[in-house]
């Protein structure tokens, strides 16, 4: 169960971190859409920090991700062969309460940014990476079962519905170069990248 945490790698480089805004509804931001991420000034990187804390208090995706986030809590749950259904579904309604409860406030928006010298996408180019994926991570979680309904058994057939065989549906197509040039190990390892734990810790 990966996904949540793609989307949220992407949310929060930018967080660390374009003329006006080219995006329509989803994540936008007042920072030059046409500068690459790696000539942001620290004025940029505020302001685009301020931005990303704005849509995230105010839009559906934060959630989205507690649903999604929940949902990998009754997924560890599972780890203990002895957990109930009982408290593998009171574990995810925890894990949602407390979610919604305690939006993320880590970022300061002091102007600093982690984002590598490669990373030459652009700020218009890493915000449709964003609401790309947080398009399909609403379409994912809609088809999640509430928590007082999971049990041991549809969970482990099913992992909750959230990931796909078919390969990452929250990982789409316009964050490829995102992954090739922005995260962390796209300077170690000549760009092979997952968009996941790497770029969560980009910033």
């Amino acid at each position: 169960m990966r996904a949540g945490i793609i989307l949220l790698g992407v949310v929060i480089s930018l967080a660390g971190c374009s003329s006006a805004n080219t995006n329509s509804g989803g994540l936008t931001t007042s920072v030059d859409n046409t500068k690459p991420l790696n000539t942001l000034t620290p004025a940029d990187n505020t302001q685009l920090c301020m931005d990303v804390n704005t849509y995230f208090a105010g839009s559906s995706y934060r959630a989205d991700n507690c649903r999604f986030l929940a949902q990998l809590a009754a997924g560890f749950a599972t780890i203990n062969p002895a957990a109930t259904d009982a408290e593998i579904q009171t574990a995810c309604s925890n894990g949602l309460a407390e979610c919604l409860a305690n939006p993320d406030t880590t970022s300061m928006c002091d102007g600093t940014s982690d984002i590598p010298d490669t990373c030459t996408l652009t700020v218009a180019a890493a915000l449709t990476c964003f609401n790309d994926s947080a398009t399909a991570l609403h379409a994912a979680v809609a088809s999640l079962p509430a928590c007082d309904t999971l049990t041991r058994a549809s969970f482990m057939r099913d992992d909750a519905g959230v990931e796909s065989d078919a390969g990452n549906p929250l990982n789409p197509a316009s964050c490829a170069e995102y992954n090739r040039l922005c995260t962390e190990t796209a300077t170690t390892d000549g760009g092979v990248a997952d968009a996941g734990v790497d770029a969560a810790t980009s910033l």
